[in-house]
């Protein structure tokens, strides 16, 4: 009896240190994947991430937009308000991203001021519209709360030129310069070679435009 019960403890506590040491790991996994401050996706996990939706789309046959996303003059929020302030406009513009999510959609923090979305299904011109409408709701945002801000937004779609993440980000990274280039507050989208203005999302720049 005495035997079979030191089997069962030994079974129990072995079962028990088995699933702490699982939850340890994910606990881990989701530590290195996960961006400290906005619990955003971070840009490792990004990556990652993002080569699978495309491999996704290239066997589906369906489209995918990625969506560059960079606040205006955030160095002069921190310098103007603290870095504290600049903390909660990164967090609260993460959850303006994270609302407007539809399931299936990747959204990471590539950079310090830096969002990126990958929109699956999506074609380029519901693309622009969702960066402008994303532009258009956190001046609407900030207008109540905190500094004034805004966005700018590069916008580009899978295709066959650019059939891989890497390509596709490239381009993306393009259309987003190009959107600071063009006085920032915008939407720019990289099509045919080429980088335009697609959408502005109206009012003067929150900041001077002194700070890339």
């Amino acid at each position: 009896m005495g035997v079979g019960i030191s089997v069962s403890l030994t079974t129990l506590v072995v079962k028990l240190l088995s699933e702490h040491v699982s939850a340890v790991i994910r606990q881990l996994v989701t530590a290195a994947d996960t961006d400290y401050l906005t619990g955003l996706l971070n840009r490792r996990a990004f990556d990652l991430e993002f080569g699978r939706q495309v491999n996704r789309a290239q066997r589906s046959g369906l489209p995918l937009a990625l969506a560059m996303f960079d606040l205006d003059h955030f160095k002069q929020v921190n310098d103007r308000h603290g870095h504290a302030v600049g903390d909660q406009v990164l967090r609260d513009f993460a959850a303006l991203l994270q609302r407007e999510l539809r399931s299936g959609d990747t959204l990471a923090r590539v950079g310090g001021e830096e969002f990126a979305v990958v929109l699956f299904g999506i074609d380029l011109d519901d693309a622009v519209a969702f960066a402008a409408r994303i532009g258009r709701e956190l001046q609407c945002l900030s207008s109540a709360h905190g500094p004034q801000l805004s966005v700018s937004a590069g916008v580009a779609a899978l295709s066959e030129a650019d059939p891989g993440p890497a390509a596709l980000l490239l381009v993306a990274d393009r259309a987003l310069y190009a959107a600071k280039e063009a006085g920032r507050r915008c939407v720019a989208v990289w099509q045919d070679g080429h980088t335009r203005v697609e959408a502005r999302m109206g009012g003067e720049p929150a900041l001077a435009a002194d700070v890339a």
